[in-house]
């Protein structure tokens, strides 16, 4: 049961620096125009999300303590959480400081975001290859 608690708090601390280093990624990524709004609501939902499930679940590790009889097993439980929460955080910043690569692979909002950013730069460069064509046999 220790394990397993230790474990819940890690990855909440590992999820809250993952999802402010993809934010902070998708920012540098992020252009103007569209690309750059579709930036902004994916880094906004990244953070949301990150913050949203810490404070679920200190809020419920919490709660569990204050309406349980038992005190002292409890404690430890949630004294076993916040050391896997500070774990987490640590392990989640030293994997985050020199990765310039996305973090959190299966989250649904980065895949949106890069899919959009990589049809954004396709279409672009076929534009750029169309009117440079065009170009060229208007001015022959």
């Amino acid at each position: 049961m220790g394990l397993f608690t230790f474990r819940s708090g890690a990855n909440i601390g590992r999820l809250i620096i993952y999802s402010h280093h993809d934010a902070e990624l998708v920012e540098e990524l992020g252009g103007e125009g569209i690309l750059g709004m579709i930036s902004t609501v994916t880094k906004l939902s990244l953070l949301f999300e990150g913050l949203f499930l810490a404070s679920l679940a200190l809020s419920y590790k919490a709660l569990s303590i204050a309406l349980s009889i038992g005190g002292t097993a409890r404690g430890l439980l949630l004294t076993l959480w916040l050391g896997g929460l500070a774990f987490g955080l640590a392990f989640g910043l030293f994997m985050a400081r020199n990765n310039h690569g996305v973090l959190l692979k299966e989250d649904i909002s980065l895949l949106a975001f890069f899919t959009i950013r990589k049809v954004s730069i396709k279409t672009s460069s076929t534009y750029e290859k169309l009117r440079d064509n065009v170009l060229k046999r208007l001015s022959k």
